[in-house]
């Protein structure tokens, strides 16, 4: 899953001012039915936030499968298994906890542990707390929508400009449409969906590949039982640079 991606470096005024610029033109916009829709979006996203669950994950890039995982999420620990395919048609496994303090991966029978912030948990996001990153992402929609049918209740965001976020080592900035989509079921979050079509940044080199589209789908279950205690092993495990 962990890619190296091309990153000069840049001025500090550059991105701050992308960052600023793409959340006033995005949600200072908002007709005022939508700015409500908004902060009823906000509202829910920090009260799931507080809760814990399975949730399952899918990346496709492409129409290709880059990653797919499982486990269990809560702000305060998390743990996932993560399968990545490999060309022989194989596949690659590992798995990932999170602490508040640390986290540690375990693969090949092997322990390592590594302290944030750490360019790892750049790769990771959003599996790292799939909540606050959405409400991150929503400062930048042009357009909200809500619709409610039955005991179900979806939320629509669409982006046009991103304030320069990688997305599992991709590059995202200008979009030709990209949407964030959160479904409801009763109440309680069924699925959060990123789907977009990427316009290449120029700061990609032109013989690195760049996707067209992509679908990045997780699922949520509410979890009521108790989380695994890591091995002692762990916290010996072989420090991560």
């Amino acid at each position: 899953m962990l890619m190296v991606t091309f990153r000069p470096v840049k001025n500090w005024l550059i991105p701050l001012l992308a960052i600023m610029i793409g959340s006033f033109v995005g949600f200072s916009f908002l007709p005022s039915h939508q700015e409500f829709d908004y902060h009823q979006w906000i509202q829910r996203l920090n009260e799931f936030e507080q809760k814990s669950y399975q949730f399952e994950t899918n990346f496709v890039k492409d129409d290709t499968n880059v990653f797919e995982s499982r486990g269990l999420w809560s702000s305060k620990h998390s743990q996932l298994s993560i399968k990545t395919p490999v060309s022989d048609g194989s596949s690659f496994n590992f798995n990932v906890y999170l602490e508040k303090k640390q986290f540690f991966i375990f693969s090949g029978n092997e322990w390592k542990v590594g302290e944030y912030p750490h360019r790892f948990m750049e790769e990771l996001s959003p599996l790292d707390n799939p909540f606050n990153w959405s409400k991150e992402l929503l400062k930048n929609a042009y357009k909200i929508t809500r619709i409610k049918h039955g005991e179900q209740e979806t939320f629509k965001a669409f982006f046009h400009l991103l304030p320069e976020i990688e997305l599992n080592g991709i590059l995202l900035k200008k979009q030709k449409e990209s949407s964030l989509t959160m479904v409801l079921e009763k109440g309680e979050i069924q699925s959060i969906i990123f789907e977009a079509t990427p316009l290449r940044p120029k700061e990609v080199p032109f013989l690195n590949s760049y996707p067209e589209k992509l679908n990045y789908h997780m699922d949520f279950t509410l979890y009521n039982g108790i989380f695994p205690q890591l091995p002692k092993e762990a916290y010996l495990g072989e420090p991560i640079d």
